[in-house]
């Protein structure tokens, strides 16, 4: 295992117990939603007694729902493309929904926010995650004229422009694990508040630049 690869191992742990954290405040809401949960589910740490949700593509949410039933718990799963298709739950029904590393996916941020925003309970609360393209890691990539890892120059190859890749020329396992959008702090921010949502707290990684 390379370093860039031990690196992004450690900053994915520190992103997913920053949020978990966050939960901390959030215990007490009876319904929250996971967006992509895929095979590591984080609201199976949330330490209050809510109704598991989840929505995943068609071809992943049976990963979900088996984590699910090793741990022996339950989780109500909801397929769709969540890039192009409207999200299958009715106005306002979530009191919190999680994204963790999900949006740097889509091609469509706007359809993202939209479904978000409307799903989710006034007075609720979003917690998102993704890498941050204005991260310092980031930046001097650029510098030394390397495409920044996070973003994905080819949908086949891995590392395409970034000599320091540990996959690099590597073919993605699947269209969807490719980097679509990597967002600036200040980006993320602009678009959650022209979407309609307060940004109540912001927090970044280490090296790896997780928003």
């Amino acid at each position: 295992m390379g370093i860039l690869s031990k690196i992004n191992i450690g900053a994915d742990l520190d992103n997913r117990l920053e949020i978990i954290r966050m939960f901390e405040r959030t215990n007490e809401t009876r319904k929250i939603l996971e967006i992509g949960p895929g095979e590591r589910p984080l609201i199976l740490e949330y330490p209050g007694n809510g109704i598991f949700f989840g929505i995943e593509y068609p071809w992943y949410a049976g990963k979900t729902i088996e984590v699910f039933r090793e741990k022996g718990k339950t989780i109500l799963m909801k397929e769709c493309d969540i890039d192009t298709e409207n999200w299958p739950f009715e106005d306002n029904k979530f009191d919190v929904i999680v994204s963790n590393q999900v949006l740097e996916h889509m091609a469509n941020t706007d359809h993202f926010f939209e479904e978000f925003y409307r799903i989710i309970k006034r007075g609720g609360y979003g917690i998102i995650s993704c890498p941050n393209l204005s991260s310092l890691h980031n930046i001097i990539q650029l510098i030394l004229t390397f495409q920044p890892i996070m973003c994905n120059a080819s949908d086949r190859y891995y590392g395409i422009g970034n000599p320091l890749s540990s996959h690099r020329y590597e073919k993605h396992s699947a269209p969807f694990r490719c980097h679509l959008r990597i967002l600036s702090l200040r980006a993320m921010v602009e678009l959650c508040k022209i979407y309609g949502f307060k940004v109540e707290k912001k927090r970044g990684g280490h090296l790896w630049g997780f928003l």
